[in-house]
C-alpha cells in the first residue's frame, strides 16, 4: 500500500483527467507509474533478439568488381 500526497493543482488536473477517462485516480497512477517504471527496465541484448536469424541462410557476398577494387560506387 502506498500513499501519494499531492499539490492542489496536479490532483484537481487528474481528478478532471479521469473523469474525461471513465477511470480511477488509483487506476490512473498505478498506470502512469507503471508505463513510467519501463523506462528502467534494460533494454534487450543485441544478440539475443537476432540469434534465431544467424545462420538462416546464405551469407551475402558483395560483388565481384566491389570486392576487386573496393569501390562501393557511392562517390562515382
Amino acid at each position: 500500500m502506498l500513499t501519494v500526497r499531492l499539490d492542489e493543482t496536479t490532483e484537481r488536473r487528474l481528478a478532471e483527467a479521469c473523469r474525461q477517462l471513465g477511470c480511477s485516480k488509483s487506476e490512473a497512477v498505478k498506470q502512469s507509474l507503471a508505463e513510467w517504471l519501463e523506462r528502467f527496465e534494460p533494454l534487450p541484448d543485441p544478440y539475443e533478439l537476432g540469434k534465431d536469424l544467424f545462420d538462416a541462410g546464405e551469407p551475402a557476398y558483395l560483388p565481384r568488381k566491389i570486392r576487386n577494387d573496393g569501390n562501393l560506387g557511392l562517390f562515382t
